[in-house]
């Protein structure tokens, strides 16, 4: 059985670049009506990488209409190659309109992963420009571990009502044959997804989960 307690101290990391950027406000605010010389956004979305509370009192003051916050219930995790381990995301949608509801899907990994032989004898940047234009061409790279061939979403999308919470279930099952290279180091998964409310979509993020391997 997988060991769902957290670890702490350093990991080395086999992640090198994201194909996102995850530690950043993703926040979008679109004026809908003008009332009392205020402005009511749409919805905004806040990940683990701001001030949460920050933008949750921006909500409570009647500036947002909508708030959505999300994480993973697990941080991080160690995993044995051939063990399978369900991880619940959490979704919480406020709203001061309670006739408004938003659909959050898309669900999907943002996060590339290599092993250290990817990239034996290339410079940093030489990498980051070999990445980039992988991105561009939509390719899997030699070395690269590609997560999304042995993660799953519990559906497609969950549509939250006002004031109300949800759960989408992260399974992640680590195949027997991942190279001998992965022991010891950590897998990372960043979970993105996309957020629609009233024609306006925003980009979601619930984190990373980190996943060392540890046999």
């Amino acid at each position: 059985m997988a060991n769902n307690k957290p670890t702490n101290g350093s990991r080395l990391k086999i992640v090198l670049i994201s194909t996102s950027i995850l530690l950043v406000v993703l926040a979008a605010m679109a004026a809908l009506t003008i009332s009392n010389n205020q402005q009511t956004a749409a919805a905004v979305q806040v990940n683990q990488a701001i001030e949460t509370d920050t933008v949750k009192q921006k909500f409570n003051e009647g500036f947002i209409s909508h708030f959505v916050s999300s994480y993973a219930n697990i941080q991080t995790v160690e995993m044995k190659r051939g063990e399978t381990l369900v991880v619940p995301i959490t979704i919480q949608h406020l709203s001061k309109n309670l006739n408004e509801s938003v659909t959050v899907g898309n669900f999907h990994n943002e996060v590339r992963n290599f092993m250290p032989s990817a990239y034996k004898g290339m410079t940093s940047q030489q990498f980051l420009d070999y990445i980039e234009n992988a991105n561009n061409a939509g390719s899997i790279l030699p070395g690269e571990i590609n997560v999304n061939n042995f993660i799953t979403f519990s559906q497609p999308s969950v549509t939250l009502i006002p004031n109300s919470t949800g759960t989408v279930l992260l399974t992640i099952s680590l195949p027997a044959n991942l190279p001998d290279e992965t022991v010891g180091r950590s897998l990372e998964i960043g979970l993105g997804y996309d957020i629609q409310s009233h024609n306006l979509s925003i980009a979601g993020s619930a984190g990373i989960v980190t996943v060392k391997v540890i046999s």
